[in-house]
This record gives C-alpha cells, structure tokens and sequence, in this order.
C-alpha cells in the first residue's frame, strides 16, 4: 500500500505540474473559451440552487464554469453552467435551452466534474451530451450519457471509469466510448471499448494494463486507421505510450510488447505522451533521447531532445521531428531534419538570463542559441548578448520571459541557419 499511495502522489503531482517541466504534453493547452455575456452570467447566477457556487469541470483543461454548446443542432447554442452545493457532496449542471426557457438541472453525488464533452453515441444524428462526476481519488468517477430531445435531458446510459475518450474508432459512423478502471489495490487498470447498442452500452473488447492510470485518446494513427493512444504513468517518473487498432472487434496492439505486455519501443524516462504535434491530422508518439555528453549526468540535468514518431503501418515507429523543449520558460525549438544524430545541446543559467545552444558534435560549432530573460531585463540583456560576429533577434513575449536567438551573422556551412530560419523553429507554448 506504500507503494501505491506513492504513485498515486506522483501522478497527481504531475497531473499539476507536469513532471519536472520535461513533458511535452503541456503543450496541449487548448484556447480559451468566449467570455459569456453579462445578460448570460446574470441568468446562471439568478438559477442557482440556494448555497450553490460554480464551478470549472476538470476536462477538457481550460474549460470555463459557463460554456455554450449547440446539442440539437439548430445554431441556437445551449448555455451549461456547472456548480457545487456548498457543504453539500452535490455538484450538478444547468442546461439552459437555446430558446430562451427554464433551466433543466440535473445533479449527482460528488466533490466535482470532472469531464464535460459531447458524442454522437446513440446514432440518432444529434450529439449526446457526456458528464462525468467525481467524488475524489479515492473513488471511482461515473459517467452519465444524455440525450437532449423536445428540451429535455433523458439519462441513456451510466457507466464508471477513471479515464475515457470518445470517437469514432471503428469508423462506421458512430461514436464509441473506452474507459479505464483502475483497480485500487493493485498495479493495474483495465482497458474497456464500448458501444452503444440495443438501448445500452455494450463492450465490445476489454483488456489488462500494468499500470495504474492512463490518458486515452482516440485519433487518426495513420491516413487510413483510426486507433486508441494509451498513454501511461510506470513507477516514480518513467512512462509509456501504446496503439492499438480495432481488427474484428479487437482492440489489437501493433507495437512489439515485453513480458509485461507494454510495447518496448515506448518506454518514457519522463512522460511525453501522444499527439499531432506536426498538424498533419495524424497522431505522433513522443519519446526522449539522451544527447551527447550527458552520459554521466544525474536524470534532472539533461537537456533532453523531445522524439516524435509516427506508426508505420506494421509494427514500428517512424520518426517524424526532433525538438527541444523547456517548459519551465515555455518555449520549443524543431530542429531541421539534417541537424538528426548530429546535434547536442548546451544550456546555462547566466545571472541575468537562460541560455541554451545548439551545437554540432561533430565540429563543435555552435549553430543557434535561444536566451530567456525576464521582461524587466530584456534591455539590460540585449545588450550583454551583442557578441562580436553574432545577431541578436527578438523572438517573442509570453508569462512575463523575453526570448531572443544569438545566431552567426553568415549561416556556418549547410548545417546553420539564419534568424529567419530560427524565428520558423522556435515556438512558444501558446501557440501549440
């Protein structure tokens, strides 16, 4: 039980924090919802239930306590508003109808909601709305599935879970539910893919993990195949991604697994996680290398570079991008495909700034440097930054840093680029 109740802490710790900063699944920040309207918050406010306050739903992360959301289709969008009963284990919704009528409000045991999404699940055209609610760590979550029809909210379906995802993994124009269940005294969760069928949800393909919790994403793994990301947490920090592929009603793993069932060509030494991160429609699993020079260094001090691969079809990974990454100033940088298995990278922590380079192992030529500073400073370092035989560029604000790049005035042979070139590189979070 030791064991576990340390797991359970480092996953929320990196549900919070992001793992050390080296995980760049904090890139998946989504854009800010639109700020409800005065006449729309004063109706939410004047409908609350006595003692009641709103609330923000746990995911999708950025949610807001007030969303709109056109369940049925007519471009009226209905008004959701998530609240919970002061000293009460109650939370609960109010859906206002696009037409302008009476709240519905439907409430449920627990400390929050935790998920709020739609789905066409039931294959009637219109969308389901999906909530799900929770009554701490120590308990699994419930997910209730309504259908929104004659502006009422009829409760389909319920089902328990601990992660879920939806969409339409089998392509036949309906969307399906996998959920986690973890099994609290053990190690282990369970995988469940379920489908709406015969007026319930029925499950088509279930399957064991070891591990206790994993994100789940459904996507496109290729051009042609939809499939299942699992991404999980492993021991103290370490991490993996899998893929599987519905084949006959299976959920069949296409990645090389060891004894423990986990594909071997995954494992994280931090968790990275899956996503576009190329905006091509198609999902990329990520992974960390070690670059040159940092044989010997304790785990927290290497500057990793950040992998993204691509499934190739079979049972193999190709890559697709190389990357560094530092969160805790918030910024990436591509590398350019010819820089791969050439690259290393130095990092500093001057007085005034951070600093990193990129430099070649092979000639030891530094090609581009990135500098974060502090936004009060940013005059103060520009100027100690203006090296003989370098340019020195603006790149960005953001969270209160500056960013500059300290380039060679003439690009160092085929392997350096210009300013121009390095501003194309270089990314702050925001704009992932």
């Amino acid at each position: 039980m030791k064991k576990l109740a340390t797991v359970l802490l480092f996953l929320c710790l990196c549900t919070i924090t992001g793992c050390s900063g080296n995980t760049p699944g904090e890139l998946l920040r989504p854009a800010p919802m639109d700020e409800p309207s005065e006449a729309i918050r004063n109706q939410v406010h004047k409908s609350l239930p006595p003692g009641a306050r709103l609330i923000l739903p746990g995911s999708p992360r950025g949610s807001s306590a007030i969303q709109k959301i056109d369940l049925d289709q007519d471009q009226r969008p209905e008004i959701l508003a998530f609240y919970q009963k002061h000293k009460e284990m109650t939370v609960g919704v109010l859906l206002f109808p696009g037409d302008g009528s009476k709240a519905i409000t439907v409430e449920a045991p627990g400390s929050e909601v935790d998920y709020v999404g739609r789905a066409e699940i039931d294959g009637k055209d219109f969308p389901e709305l999906l909530i799900g609610w929770s009554g701490g760590a120590d308990f699994p979550k419930s997910l209730n599935i309504y259908r929104y029809e004659n502006k009422k909210l009829a409760n389909i379906a319920e089902q328990l879970y601990d992660s879920l995802t939806t969409g339409d993994l089998d392509e036949d124009g309906t969307d399906d539910l996998v959920v986690s269940q973890r099994e609290f005294e053990e190690y282990k969760c369970q995988v469940s893919w379920l489908a709406y069928k015969k007026g319930g949800l029925q499950t088509i393909d279930t399957f064991g993990l070891e591990t206790l919790g994993v994100d789940l994403s459904i996507d496109r793994a290729s051009k042609n195949q939809m499939g299942l990301f699992i991404d999980g947490g492993l021991g103290a920090h370490s991490a993996f991604s899998d893929l599987r592929i519905p084949v006959n009603q299976r959920l069949q793993q296409v990645l090389p697994a060891d004894n423990s069932g986990l594909p071997a060509l995954t494992f994280q030494p931090y968790p990275v996680g899956s996503q576009d991160i190329n905006g091509d429609g198609i999902r990329e699993i990520g992974n960390l290398k070690q670059p040159e020079g940092y044989e010997n260094a304790a785990m927290a001090e290497i500057a990793w570079i950040t992998q993204w691969f691509q499934w190739d079809g079979k049972n193999g990974l190709n890559l697709v991008l190389e990357q560094y990454g530092n969160y805790g100033y918030g910024f990436t940088f591509d590398f350019p495909a010819n820089w791969r298995d050439r690259i290393t990278i130095k990092k500093s922590d001057q007085e005034q700034y951070f600093r990193v380079d990129f430099v070649d192992t092979r000639t030891g030529i530094d090609y581009v440097g990135i500098v974060s500073c502090d936004t009060s400073l940013r005059a103060k370092v520009e100027d100690r930054l203006k090296e003989k035989g370098r340019t020195v560029s603006f790149l960005g604000e953001h969270d209160g840093y500056t960013f500059f790049s300290v380039v060679p005035l003439q690009k160092n042979t085929s392997y350096g680029l210009d300013a121009r070139e390095t501003e194309q590189c270089f990314h702050l979070l925001k704009e992932r």
